[in-house]
């Protein structure tokens, strides 16, 4: 069953300015700036004069409504990054082999040594925006940092 108008609201907080132009929305905040492009969906955003986005959709279906609910969750999340950012704790698990992790010195790529017991290194580079530290006092857990969501999913590395 098809609905005339679907309509969703992202509220803005006072310390962020989100920038609309042709689908591709801009986030400014105190940790930096986020951009992301919604071309691929036929929606509307308009930006009122108030602190409010808001999501619009015609004449859509079920699967085209739940598209501007899930675009309307990923502008949140990229407020959510640019006012208090992610963290990520990762946890070095091993059975047998003992894994080394190596973290270099500007945080943008980890190393590791002996991982299923091969003699080669693997290097793994951070994405844009991503930090990675390492806590001396538990040597097991590796901290990765940034400002969008998406780097839990890709899991923050090249």
């Amino acid at each position: 069953m098809r609905h005339l108008l679907t309509e969703t609201e992202v509220v803005i907080p006072e310390a962020v300015t989100v920038g609309v132009q042709s689908r591709v929305v801009t986030v400014k905040g105190p940790l930096g700036s986020l951009k992301r492009a919604f071309k691929h969906a036929s929606i509307s955003i308009l930006k009122p004069k108030d602190n409010k986005l808001k999501l619009q959709i015609w004449q859509a279906q079920r699967k085209q409504r739940a598209c501007l609910t899930a675009i309307a969750s990923q502008i949140k999340n990229m407020i959510r990054g640019v006012t208090e950012g992610y963290k990520f704790k990762m946890k070095l698990a091993y059975a047998h082999f003992p894994i080394q992790d190596f973290v270099s010195k500007d945080g943008k790529s980890i190393e590791i040594k002996h991982f299923l017991g091969e003699k080669r290194v693997r290097r793994i580079d951070a994405l844009e925006g991503v930090q990675i530290i390492k806590k001396e006092e538990r040597k097991k857990y590796s901290l990765i940092f940034g400002r969008y969501l998406c780097i839990r999913q890709k899991n923050g590395f090249k």
